[in-house]
Order: structure tokens, then C-alpha cells, then sequence
């Protein structure tokens, strides 16, 4: 009977380790637009980089994005789109945003 106590213990404390120590980064989201010189930018892909994970959403055709899973701290953020007036192109450089756990919102509107 001890041994089954000590047994369910451990499995409980290890439930607990896996579950709900508060470094998983699934539960961060981050919306927003992105524009350049006002317009949305259409149809392409944002992605944020944090120091131990990367993740990409898509950019919806009114320029709104929703991305999950981010980690916390300080992100380098990349925009791969369909820029207005037809250029596909890449927007890098000194895109940054500090996530916060839970719900962020971040727009980024860019200029030419």
C-alpha cells in the first residue's frame, strides 16, 4: 500500500513538471496587421524568431495576422509578403518585439 502512495506521488509531481511550470511557450499569441505606407500588406508570411524557437503564421489578404506558440522575451521578426503593387519581397532588419506570456497585439507598419 506504501509503495502504490509513493508510486502515484511521483507520477502526480511528474504530471505537474510536464504541465503547468509556466516556460511553454503555446499558450503566447500575437495578432496584428502589417501595412506598408498605409495599405494592408497582402498574402504572405510573418515569422518570429525568440532565442530557443521560430514560428511562422500567414498574412491574411487584409493585412491581420494570428501567430501561436511564440516564446517569450525577445523576438526578431521577419515578413515575407506580397508587397502593394506587385513586388514580392522580404522585410527584415531591426524588427523586433518583446512577447509577453498570454495575448500580445503588434502591428507593424512598415514604410517604403
Amino acid at each position: 500500500m506504501r509503495q502504490k502512495r509513493i508510486l502515484l506521488f511521483v507520477i502526480g509531481v511528474g504530471l505537474i513538471g510536464i504541465i503547468g511550470c509556466g516556460g511553454d511557450a503555446s499558450g503566447n499569441v500575437v495578432t496584428g496587421k502589417v501595412t506598408l505606407s498605409g495599405n494592408p500588406v497582402d498574402r504572405g508570411i510573418i515569422t518570429f524568431s525568440g532565442k530557443e524557437k521560430k514560428v511562422s503564421a500567414p498574412i491574411d489578404k487584409d493585412g491581420s495576422y494570428k501567430i501561436e506558440g511564440v516564446a517569450a522575451g525577445p523576438n526578431q521578426v521577419s515578413i515575407d509578403a506580397n508587397i502593394p503593387g506587385g513586388k514580392n519581397g522580404s522585410v527584415k532588419g531591426n524588427l523586433t518585439f518583446d512577447v509577453k506570456p498570454g495575448k500580445n497585439s503588434k502591428d507593424f507598419p512598415l514604410e517604403k
